[in-house]
């Protein structure tokens, strides 16, 4: 879809004016989406075996995953936006929790 002549989709970028100190400090970088995020953090992590994600979840967060041939489960979420079952995670699998909305740090922080 246009509107004008931006065009829409995907994610909308940052639109600030340029300036010399952007707040990133020394040994900081920037990314510019989850599935990047996400990816620098698994390329950090060594001999990942399995990442648990929600159900819940946009499909490009599967990316990263698909990119670095990482295995990934799904796992349910209840009403609440919680994770549904007992999941035991064996050495070097991770689990990937989305905070829906923003609604969700009180729960997050356990």
């Amino acid at each position: 879809m246009s509107v004008g002549s931006k065009s829409i989709g995907g994610y909308f970028e940052w639109e600030f004016p340029p300036a010399k100190n952007h707040g990133v400090h020394d040994g900081e970088i920037l990314l510019n989406s989850c599935r990047h995020s996400l990816e620098y953090i698994l390329r950090g992590l060594n001999g990942v075996t399995v990442v648990w994600i929600p159900y819940f979840t946009c499909e490009v967060v599967l990316e990263p995953l698909k990119r670095l041939n990482i295995p990934y489960r799904f796992y349910h979420i209840n009403r609440d936006l919680e994770i549904a079952t007992d999941i035991a995670l064996a050495e070097k699998e991770y689990l990937v929790y989305t905070n829906y909305y923003g609604i969700k740090d009180t729960y997050v922080k356990w």
